[in-house]
């Protein structure tokens, strides 16, 4: 499977565990910032920029949207996340 670049909503929630409602309720709260974690296609669906959100899950942050333009998604242990180990099979 190719690594794919922007995943749905229901992408998402299937492959990291969180819930549709769950990851709405964190883009409510600004913990997903919009052009940064995900875009929003000219119909409104939503589509999560994968490298973004690798980054955030790996940055440990808990406050507002992590802003990080950081490359690459290992995390401080040299650890490829799940998620990222199932988008590169």
């Amino acid at each position: 499977m190719q690594h794919l670049a922007l995943v749905t909503i229901k992408k998402l929630a299937d492959e990291s565990g969180y819930t549709e409602d769950a990851l709405r309720s964190k883009i409510a709260r600004g913990d997903f910032a919009q052009g940064v974690h995900y875009i929003k296609a000219p119909d409104g669906r939503i589509h999560f920029i994968v490298e973004a959100y690798l980054r955030w899950v790996e940055s440990g942050n808990t406050g507002k949207a992590f802003r990080s333009r950081s490359i690459g998604t290992e995390s401080a242990s040299g650890q490829r996340s799940k998620f990222h180990q199932r988008q590169q099979t």
